[in-house]
């Protein structure tokens, strides 16, 4: 059996033990709250078919149709997705793949152009992340150099990550800040919106909404609006390159043999001539930009 081959098995395993952790995991977390929220909805359910005097058949009827209302925009009120900021604010979630799923093309026209306007703009996009986290890049190493690390040092990737992993830090409490304000959330949730959008996983439970909407003050609130889509994309700009930077750095401490004291699983010396020669590949099966910390070294994972 060769190396390679061995190491592909070693990491398979590893991969699979992973998953079957998460699955344990979010199945004892999540699993007495799913059974909670089913019984307390089938009393109410049970409630309202009692107090309406409607069948079962009709209540589906009437979720179908609120849910279509729902996707059609209707929340506290009619909201238009489909605005110049709305479809702003979707062409950013496609291009940087986080991907709410909270509203997507319906026609076909906007499937198939949905899926060109993918395919050239997440490069677009790797492109512009990749020259932002070369400055980052440059910062990170030479404000550890000005402390004295060296990159030959043995924990040198270790203080990359912690100096990383205070500016994701600082990035993700700005964003929670601002949801705190503009969308209500609670510091934990804004948190947890910014980890999950700026590692591009997007499940679309907690959604930036529009600021509100005065129609008595048109510009004004179209204005407002504008702002808070382009400081959103800014921000989750400059957070994506450094949160990803977090993430790489995590892999060199795994692939560091001085820090763990043997063959890394992660990387062999195959890998690290091909990492020399990539400028783009994938992290996890989504796309993401990553920065290693370093001054002279910029990767694409």
């Amino acid at each position: 059996m060769t190396k390679e081959t061995t190491r592909l098995i070693v990491r398979g395993m590893l991969f699979a033990l992973y998953l079957a952790l998460g699955m344990i995991v979010f199945r004892v977390l999540e699993a007495p709250n799913e059974q909670q929220g089913i019984l307390k909805a089938k009393k109410a359910i049970a409630h309202v078919l009692t107090k309406c005097n409607i069948s079962q058949q009709e209540l589906r009827k009437l979720v179908e149709i609120i849910t279509e209302a729902e996707h059609w925009g209707f929340t506290t009120g009619w909201l238009e997705k489909w605005s110049y900021t709305g479809a702003l604010f979707f062409s950013g979630t496609v291009i940087t793949t986080i991907g709410y799923g909270h509203f997507a093309p319906r026609t076909f026209p906007g499937r198939l152009f949905c899926m060109i306007y993918a395919l050239f703009g997440i490069p677009i996009t790797w492109l512009m992340l990749t020259s932002l986290g070369k400055k980052i890049a440059e910062g990170i190493g030479l404000s550890l150099q000005n402390r004295g690390q060296h990159p030959d040092d043995k924990l040198y990737n270790v203080f990359c990550l912690m100096f990383a992993m205070v500016l994701a830090l600082f990035v993700m409490t700005i964003i929670a800040l601002v949801g705190m304000v503009a969308e209500h959330w609670t510091f934990f949730e804004g948190i947890y919106f910014a980890f999950i959008s700026l590692t591009t996983i997007g499940f679309g439970d907690f959604v930036p909404t529009h600021p509100n909407f005065d129609p008595h003050k048109k510009e004004h609130s179209s204005l407002i609006i504008s702002l808070f889509i382009l400081f959103c994309f800014l921000l989750f700009s400059f957070g994506l390159a450094v949160n990803s930077s977090v993430l790489l750095s995590i892999r060199k401490i795994m692939d560091d043999k001085a820090i763990f004291g043997f063959q890394s699983i992660y990387s062999s010396e195959t890998d690290e001539e091909d990492e020399a020669e990539e400028e783009l590949t994938f992290l996890t099966g989504r796309q993401k930009v990553g920065i290693v910390p370093y001054t002279t070294h910029v990767l694409l994972l």
